[in-house]
């Protein structure tokens, strides 16, 4: 009798494997995260020489519940691509021509888990600027409360973790965001209608193609890729930045990791549009940084991105105050 056994495709190995070693990677961040915040919460107090009172933070878990959303949107997507490398590794290829097994949709399951694989992509920006939107929230709600009119509006660097965006920024940098965001998925949403391209791919590299890079470069080559790539960049960017209470040096540091995990995965595999698929070092990076943010190791690592590189982020003062 012929023993099953179970064929991988030329290239790199185990995908499947490395997929869900990321994802529950990616869910233990989310667990450090969470325990962070609601267990273990640590307080600093700041003083305000000024009118002589006293500020108490929680600096090491403020933030912690949007990075844990952040990590859940990426880890979302990992767990989607295990689910599709499961299936697609699975395949029985004895008989399939090399057409089928690039496009390895067999059956409904697999063209939804492709599907699944690109919404979850989308979910990053979405994540940053729903949080965005829920911090100015609570910030218009902390402005009407007597006890928050008594605290002062401006950062006099005796807080290095209170420095608010204005909300008129804030909003106008959430509408670009929301904006370029919603461009970028219907352009992606046409292409792929017009393209046919409905399942995930299997790159030369054995790194996965999504459905967003196959359909948009199908339609358009590597300019409407890349512009497809630059609206989708601009809005996570915006997002970011348009989060009206995160402090400047978190915000320096996520581009820095992004920035660093984009040119390295782009640099290798933009050319096969595998580049999309990998973002599991880039995962990895992040949740590092925001389960030891507040180590005194990054205070000696300056970011190689500064306030100087980014776009105006309006910050509020007492001066400003009409």
């Amino acid at each position: 009798a012929a023993s099953k056994t179970k064929t991988k495709k030329n290239g790199m190995c185990w995908s499947a494997e490395v997929s869900w070693a990321f994802a529950w990677l990616d869910v233990g961040f989310i667990a450090v995260l969470l325990y962070q915040k609601y267990a273990s919460a640590a307080t600093t107090t700041f003083s305000n020489s000024n009118d002589n009172t006293t500020l108490t933070t929680t600096t090491s878990t403020r933030f912690h519940g949007t990075y844990a959303l952040f990590m859940a949107a990426i880890a979302a997507q990992e767990w989607a691509q295990f689910l599709v490398w499961n299936r697609l590794d699975n395949h029985d290829d004895k008989t399939a021509s090399t057409a089928a097994q690039k496009h390895d949709c067999r059956e409904p399951l697999d063209y939804a888990l492709s599907a699944m694989v690109f919404l979850s992509s989308q979910l990053v920006p979405l994540v940053l600027m729903g949080s965005s939107w829920l911090a100015t929230a609570q910030q218009l709600l902390n402005s009407n409360s007597k006890e928050q009119q008594q605290q002062p509006t401006s950062n006099n660097n005796n807080n290095p973790y209170e420095t608010d965006v204005s909300q008129q920024a804030s909003q106008r940098l959430r509408n670009q965001a929301l904006f370029v965001w919603s461009m970028q998925f219907l352009l992606i949403i046409l292409c792929v209608v017009w393209s046919g391209r409905y399942c995930v791919e299997t790159g030369a590299h054995h790194h996965q193609v999504w459905i967003c890079a196959s359909a948009v470069y199908a339609t358009g080559g590597f300019p409407l890729y890349f512009a497809s790539l630059g609206a989708y960049v601009y809005s996570g960017y915006y997002a970011l930045l348009s989060h009206p209470t995160l402090p400047p040096r978190e915000v320096q540091w996520i581009i820095t990791i992004a920035v660093v995990n984009g040119i390295g995965a782009y640099g290798l595999y933009c050319w096969t549009l595998e580049a999309c698929s990998i973002w599991c070092w880039a995962a990895f990076s992040f949740g590092i940084y925001f389960c030891t943010k507040d180590a005194v190791v990054w205070s000696y690592l300056p970011p190689a991105l500064t306030s100087s590189s980014s776009p105006s982020r309006i910050i509020t003062s007492s001066s400003s105050s009409s």
